[in-house]
Order: C-alpha cells, then structure tokens, then sequence
C-alpha cells in the first residue's frame, strides 16, 4: 500500500514540474504585453511598496474593486525580482503549475487514480490555462488553487468532518475570498453540500456534522475579516465586496442607451469624468442605490435579451 501512494505523488510530483517547465518556458518566449487588469494589480504592489496606500492606474484614488491578497503576493515577490511585472509572472507560473494538485485531488476521490492524474496532465498542456499562468492577466491562477483546495476538502468533510480539516478547510475559503470575494458563496454551496450528503447518509452523521461545520465560516471571517472591516471602514457600511455596484451601475448605465465604452470611461464636454471606471471607486458606491430583488430580476432579463439577440446572428453564421 505504501508503495503504491509512493508511486502515485512520485507521478503526481513529475506532473507538477512539468506543468512548472511548460508555463516558465512560455513565460519567457511568449511574454508579450502586460493584459490591463495585470496592470492595475501591479501598480497597486508598486504604491503598497512606495508607500502610497492602495491605489491602482486606471482610477484615481484608493482601490476598492480587487482584493488585496494577489497585489500583495506581488508586491512581497517583487522585493526579490525588483519588477512588479515579473513578480506577477512568477506567481501566476508557480500557482499554474500548482492547480495539478487540487484537480488531480478531486479526480481520484471521484473517479480514481488514473482519472486523478489523467486531469492533472491536462492541466499541464491545456492551451488556456497555460496562457492564463504564464501572463499578467489577472488572479484566476491563484485564486482557481486556493477554491479548488477548499472544495477537495469540503468533499473530504463529507465522507468524515474532523476538526482539522474542517478549520482548514474554512481558512482555504477565507483566503480563496481575499483573492476573489466570489469564494464566499462556493462557501455556503460548500456548507449545504456537507448537510445535505450527511443527512442523506445518517441521522446521527448529520448531527455529528452539523456540531462541528460551523467552525468552516468561522475560520472564513478570521481570515477575511480584516478585509471586511476595512472596505466597512472605507465606505461608511457594512460590505464584503464592492464589485458589484460598480458592475451593476455599469450594466445599468448600458440599458439606458449609453455605448459600453461611455458608460465606463465617458467624459463630458468640460472633460469631466461621468464613466464608471474612471472615477474613484467610492464616489460610484456612495452613490449607488441598492436595487430591490424585481430591478434585479429586470435587468438580468434585460441582459439575457441583449445577448440572444447578440449571439443568434453569430451562432447562426457559425
């Protein structure tokens, strides 16, 4: 037995470096541009460094939109590249490369070894993935690792919810949330999950289950919390995430009438900024009013007609 698991992390860890060698070796050949979100997540580390607070390049004054977790990997790795653009590479090839462990985890727990390490190499050679690791393009690369790993272990919770791995588990959420806010509702996904398979199987494993899973959205808000009470502190509300008003009055402004590209970075005619993007992000909050769940069931319908109409004449041409 111990030779047959020997076997299979000594495959899993040849599969892991060459994942390494395929996204450095594009790193360097195709490195090209710099994409525009990598940019606003590299200036952000460039003024954390300076000493400029947490401030991006493309809005003026602090940064509300992006978490803080993937900025300050970069502004920490680049103390040792001593650029914020190849700190941001590094990242994205290392955690790249990293995502072979958490999709070969949940291949072999629902289909077996071979399935495991089958999805793991895919993960080596797969021309998106590879793109996305080797680039400047954004977080999904550290942020696909990090909830990948939180719901391996909400899988393994299912079968037998110890105290450890259900701390650890709650702890992967919370910083898969720091990267990307989006973390928290694969979280309650995670928790209804966990009940229902353990009512499914046994009345006395759910009660076990239910006494102890509670201890997932605690470790989620110790390491989140911070965060929260910050964005609390900078807008004058309790918020966990400040994306969405800025996407929604986006959209909103869209349906209006006004062209994408004046709704995010429209001026008028005294050169006054009236786009989205391209105002400090709390003037856009602050002045946001929150919809009622009918102005949300109606501009979701509003954007599901535009994009049939949109996309019937392309899929028709295809």
């Amino acid at each position: 037995m111990l030779q047959k698991i020997n076997k299979f992390h000594g495959r899993l860890i040849l599969i892991f470096f060459a994942a390494l060698i395929v996204r450095v070796l594009c790193a360097i050949i195709f490195s090209g541009e710099i994409d525009t979100e990598g940019a606003e997540y590299a200036r952000i580390a460039q003024n954390i460094v300076a000493g400029n607070g947490y401030v991006g390049i493309a809005t003026e004054g602090t940064q509300l939109f992006f978490p803080p977790l993937f900025p300050l990997l970069i502004a920490a790795v680049s103390f040792l590249t001593g650029d914020a653009e190849i700190a941001g590479r590094v990242i994205n090839v290392v955690f790249g490369s990293l995502l072979v462990f958490p999709v070969c985890f949940i291949g072999r727990r629902l289909f077996g070894e071979g399935i495991g390490l089958g999805g793991a190499a895919l993960v080596v050679i797969h021309p998106y993935l590879v793109v996305m690791s080797s680039t400047v393009v954004g977080c999904e690369p550290t942020y696909l690792v990090l909830l990948l790993m939180a719901v391996f272990l909400t899988m393994r919770i299912g079968d037998a919810p110890s105290w450890r791995e259900v701390s650890i588990c709650g702890a992967f959420y919370g910083v898969a949330y720091l990267v990307r806010p989006e973390a928290f509702v694969y979280m309650i996904v995670g928790l209804i999950y966990i009940l229902v398979e353990a009512f499914l199987q046994d009345r006395r494993k759910f009660i076990a289950t239910a006494s102890r899973i509670w201890l997932i959205p605690v470790c989620f808000f110790i390491v989140a919390g911070p965060y929260i009470g910050w964005l609390t502190l900078q807008t004058g509300q309790l918020r966990m995430e400040d994306k969405s008003p800025l996407n929604i009055e986006t959209e909103l402004r869209i349906q209006k009438g006004i062209p994408a590209d004046e709704a995010a970075a429209g001026v008028d005619k005294d050169l006054t900024a009236q786009g989205v993007w391209i105002q400090p992000n709390i003037n856009i909050i602050r002045s946001h009013a929150p919809l009622s769940i009918r102005q949300y069931v109606t501009m979701i319908a509003k954007c599901r007609r535009w994009c049939c109409r949109t996309l019937r004449p392309l899929s028709a041409a295809i």
